[in-house]
Formats: C-alpha cells, structure tokens, sequence
C-alpha cells in the first residue's frame, strides 16, 4: 500500500490573496511591500508608527492645505513633486 504523504501545502505570504499573487510580478511586489513595512514598523511598537502617520495627516499634509514647507517628509514625497 502506498503511504500518503504528510506535507503541508505551501501557506502564500501574510496579507496576500488570491487576486494579489495571481502573477509572479504581483507576488514579487507584494514580497517588496511587506519588507519594506518590516523595515519601518517596530514590531515591539507598531502602534507608535500608526499614530505618527496618523499625527503628519493631522497636522501637516492636510487634502484642503497642505504644509509641505513645514514636512521634513517632502523630498520623498510623491504628491509634493506634482
């Protein structure tokens, strides 16, 4: 008799669906985006990242007046090239 095999199907990376690892580009990308947030949120705080992002849309980079002057975020800042 043939013994049945006891491997456990390949689990596709946290916070990835279906629809985002469709095409081996995507999976690659979406690799890219989960280090890149491993690499800026402290995995003892990551709260602590939240709310600064949370405090720089408060009070600086607001949709109706924006203070890019003021942002020490703005020479990476896509929308403040535009």
């Amino acid at each position: 008799s043939k013994s049945k095999s006891s491997t456990k199907p390949k689990r596709k990376p946290r916070g990835t669906s279906k629809a985002t690892t469709s095409k081996p580009s995507q999976l690659t990308v979406d690799k890219l985006y989960w280090q890149i947030a491993a690499d800026l949120v402290d995995p003892v705080e990551p709260g602590d990242f939240n709310q600064a992002l949370m405090e720089l849309g408060s009070q600086i980079c607001k949709p109706t007046s924006p203070s890019c002057d003021r942002c020490s975020l703005r020479t990476v800042c896509r929308a403040f090239r535009i």
